[in-house]
């Protein structure tokens, strides 16, 4: 029987993985700021991602976190579809049992992950 080599990775480590990534690859990531629980209409956009940033061309990068067990609202899943269709490039981090942290492309993710219902 394999052994799960990789470990169930605290949330930090996740963000941290995105920031480094886009560190490596030139492109300005900052954490937004994103509000649970009571919203008042004028808060935070629903559905906004974790990371936002954009490239040197102007073109606008999110980037959503989820950690083993979370799932996307459709607020998220929303967002993220409509941010794709409008040109911005769209990530999700996240991680599998016995795997280690994936960062892939949102039409990769949603293709994997959300097309089998």
């Amino acid at each position: 029987m394999k052994e799960n080599i990789f470990p169930e990775y605290p949330v930090e480590d996740l963000h941290a993985h995105v920031r480094e990534y886009f560190g490596r690859v030139a492109v300005p990531v900052w954490k937004s700021i994103t509000h649970t629980g009571r919203r008042r209409s004028n808060q935070v956009k629903k559905g906004l991602t974790d990371w936002m940033g954009h490239t040197r061309m102007g073109v606008a990068v999110y980037c959503e976190v989820k950690k083993m067990g979370d799932k996307l609202s459709q607020d998220q899943i929303d967002f993220l579809n409509d941010a794709s269709k409008c040109g911005c490039f769209c990530y999700m981090c996240y991680q599998l049992k016995g795997t280690p942290i994936i960062l892939e492309r949102w039409e990769s993710y949603k293709a994997k992950h959300l097309n089998k219902q």
